[in-house]
């Protein structure tokens, strides 16, 4: 069988690991431009995804195999679910697989159907927080937080695709602006601006990112981050103090959260707030919740009650 918009051979329909055969069914999950997920099951009863990659000139095989590696070397230290987890890895001449736990949804499904709930939000965003402090305590930074990479398994959010991820040397390493750009909606303004950049920063701005989609519904706020961008300049002007008008797409946020927005995404990411910072903000420890709450008719009729 051949995926049509890649090329790929996906003959490879059973793949063996550790002694379980993977078989993959028609349930495609998700597609790329170098590959597709299908859901599959293992001859233990197990239901899998399977991830097919497609090598070529613009997806190199040893960029795959860095993939796998990092993929894996997170799964045998994760304690908690913060990642997906990876059961393991094939191959053909053409194409990379990874047999992987089986997400049934993304954060961006979610959002898109307008399912996720003021709880939901707190939640997911306390996953994506500590997820990240997991993989920056591994010296790994994924450089592509957004919320198609972010999964869904039983209620839980956890962070999947490592394909853009690098590994730290140390916590202030610097890696090559080119390197580190994921999706440009997700991706800092010090990437448009330097040839050098801190990977750890990145993350928090993706993060932040993520955290606005979470506070939203529907989405409105959609941007690029460079001067360019209308919506971008106009938040640049609104987290240094500039006064907010109806117009602005964050202006029904609460304060907090709205606070804790401008120090992770500040366009300097020197001032940006650290993961160890936004675990002491309120809007983390439960002292406030992200996202308000919409008042249902019970809540209307005490208010009413109330004023009488």
């Amino acid at each position: 069988m051949a995926w049509c918009n890649t090329g790929m051979d996906l003959a490879l329909d059973q793949l063996s690991v550790d002694g379980v055969s993977y078989t993959r069914n028609d349930n495609l999950l998700g597609k790329g431009g170098f590959g597709v997920v299908f859901s599959g099951y293992g001859s233990d009863g197990s239901n899998v995804a399977i991830k097919y990659q497609f090598i070529c000139e613009r997806n190199p095989k040893d960029r795959l195999l860095e993939e796998y590696r990092i993929h894996r070397d997170l799964t045998k230290s994760d304690t908690h679910g913060h990642v997906v987890r990876f059961i393991g890895m094939d191959e053909t001449p053409k194409s990379i697989s990874f047999v992987l736990e089986l997400a049934p949804q993304s954060l961006f499904d979610k959002l898109k159907a307008r399912s996720v709930t003021p709880e939901d939000a707190q939640n997911y965003f306390h996953s994506l927080i500590n997820g990240i402090q997991f993989m920056h305590s591994k010296m790994y930074v994924h450089c592509d937080v957004k919320p198609e990479n972010l999964l869904i398994c039983d209620g839980t959010l956890k962070i999947a695709d490592f394909g853009k991820a690098k590994k730290m040397g140390n916590k202030n390493q610097k890696y090559k602006n080119g390197e580190c750009i994921g999706t440009k909606e997700y991706a800092a303004p010090e990437l448009w601006k330097e040839q050098n950049v801190q990977g750890q920063p990145l993350d928090i701005w993706c993060a932040g990112i993520v955290l606005l989609q979470l506070t939203q519904s529907p989405l409105e706020f959609r941007a690029v981050a460079d001067n360019s961008d209308k919506k971008y300049a106009r938040w640049v002007e609104l987290a240094k103090g500039g006064k907010q008008t109806r117009a602005d797409f964050c202006y029904k946020f609460k304060p907090a959260t709205t606070a804790l927005l401008k120090r992770m995404l500040s366009e300097e990411p020197g001032h940006r707030i650290s993961i160890e910072g936004i675990k002491q903000d309120p809007c983390f420890t439960g002292e406030t919740a992200v996202r308000k709450r919409k008042a249902t008719g019970n809540t209307v009729k005490a208010a009413k009650k109330g004023k009488n």
